[in-house]
C-alpha cells in the first residue's frame, strides 16, 4: 500500500519523507549484513628497529550474495580482498599457510598476513596503521603504532688493499637484486627459523661500520656473522627454494661463493663467503638439510658466514624469526 494513503496528514512532502526514511533505514540494514566482522591482530604494537611486525587479518566469508560478487571481484581485479598501509603505504598481504581462498570457499574466515620490515635506516616513531576491503567499503580498523629507536653498536673493519677495491659487478648486482625482488605466494616455512651454524656470533645484525678509517654514510651490517672454520656445515634455517646459486670465479666478487633461498611470501635468507655450495638453483630444500660450507670468499676478513634474512626486500634482524614471533 502507497505510504500516501496510511499517512495521516495527507502531506505529499511528508509521504515522501517517510518513503525515504524507510530506504535510508533498508540501506543501513544491508550494509550491516554484508560487512564482515574484521579481526585485525598485531605482533607488537611497539616493534623495534630491525624488527618484522606481523600484521593478520581475519576475514570471516560475506553473508549475501552480493558479498561474494564484492569478494571475487577484489581478488580478480584488486591485487586481493585486503588493503593493508602502513603511513600510506601499501604492505602486500598473502593468506597466512592453513588459510587458503578455499577454506573461504567452504564458509570458513581466512587469515590474512601483512609482513612490516623496519631496517636500522628507518626513522623511529609514530606510524598509522589502516586496514580495508578493496570492494568499495570504507575502512575497517585503523590504529596508531610505535616504532622504538636501537642504538646499534660501530665497529671498525680493515681490508686488505686487494679486497678495498673490489666492486660489484654487473652481473652480481643482477643476480642479487632479482633474488630481492622475489615474492611467492606459497608459504614454505612452518616452524620457526633455527641458526644455520655453529659458532659464535661475530658481527651482530645492524652494527655500524668504518672501513680503512672511512665511517660508511647509510650504511649497517644487514645480517649476522657466526665465527667458524673453513668447511663447517651450513644448514637451511627454514624450507625454502633455492633461488640463487652464486660463485665467486663466476662474477660474485663481493657475496663471494653464495646461495639464496625463497621461503614464500617474500621472506628470503642468503648465505655469503662460502667455500662450497652444497645445493643448486631450483631445488628444494628443508629446515635443516646442508646448503653449503663457510670459507672466505668474497669480501671477507677470515672464515665466517654472513646470514642474512629479507623481508619484502628489505633486510631485517632474524632473532624474532628464531623465536617464534612471526608464524
Amino acid at each position: 500500500m502507497p505510504l500516501a494513503k496510511v499517512n495521516s496528514t495527507g502531506s505529499v512532502w511528508e509521504d515522501r519523507k517517510a518513503e525515504n526514511w524507510v530506504q535510508d533505514a533498508l540501506q543501513v540494514v544491508r550494509r550491516a549484513v554484508e560487512a564482515p566482522s574484521v579481526g585485525v591482530e598485531l605482533s607488537s604494537r611497539w616493534p623495534r628497529l630491525g624488527d618484522t611486525l606481523a600484521v593478520h587479518v581475519k576475514v570471516p566469508p560475506p553473508r549475501t550474495p552480493v558479498g561474494w560478487i564484492r569478494r571475487e571481484f577484489a581478488k580478480r581485479f584488486s591485487g586481493g580482498e585486503l588493503h593493508v598501509t602502513l603511513d600510506g603505504i601499501e604492505c602486500q598481504c598473502f593468506p597466512k599457510q592453513g588459510s587458503q581462498s578455499s577454506g573461504a570457499k567452504a564458509g570458513k574466515s581466512e587469515v590474512w598476513r601483512a609482513l612490516v620490515p623496519f631496517t636500522p635506516l628507518d626513522a623511529p616513531g609514530k606510524r598509522e596503521l589502516v586496514v580495508a576491503l578493496k570492494d568499495g567499503r570504507k575502512k575497517v580498523h585503523r590504529e596508531t603504532i610505535g616504532v622504538v629507536d636501537v642504538e646499534f653498536p660501530t665497529e671498525s673493519i680493515w681490508l686488505p688493499k686487494q679486497k678495498s677495491n673490489l666492486h660489484m659487478t654487473d652481473l652480481e648486482r643482477e643476480k642479487t637484486d632479482a633474488f630481492r625482488e622475489v615474492r611467492s605466494e606459497d608459504q614454505l616455512w612452518d616452524k620457526p627459523f633455527v641458526r644455520p651454524c655453529e659458532g659464535p656470533v661475530t658481527t651482530e645484525f645492524g652494527m655500524k661500520r668504518y672501513y680503512n678509517g672511512v665511517f660508511a654514510r647509510g650504511y649497517y651490517h644487514r645480517g649476522v656473522d657466526y665465527g667458524a672454520s673453513e668447511g663447517t656445515p651450513v644448514y637451511a634455517p627454514a624450507n625454502g627454494l633455492v633461488s640463487l646459486a652464486g660463485k665467486e670465479e663466476e662474477g660474485f666478487v663481493i657475496h663471494g661463493n653464495c646461495i639464496g633461498l625463497d621461503h614464500g611470501h617474500g621472506v628470503a635468507s642468503i648465505f655469503m663467503h662460502l667455500s662450497e655450495l652444497a645445493v643448486r638453483e631450483g631445488e628444494y630444500v628443508r629446515r635443516g638439510q646442508l646448503v653449503g660450507r663457510v670459507g672466505d670468499t668474497g669480501i671477507s676478513t677470515g672464515p665466517h658466514l654472513h646470514w642474512g634474512l629479507y623481508v619484502n626486500g628489505a633486510c631485517i634482524s632474524p632473532t624474532s624469526w628464531m623465536r617464534g614471533i612471526v608464524t
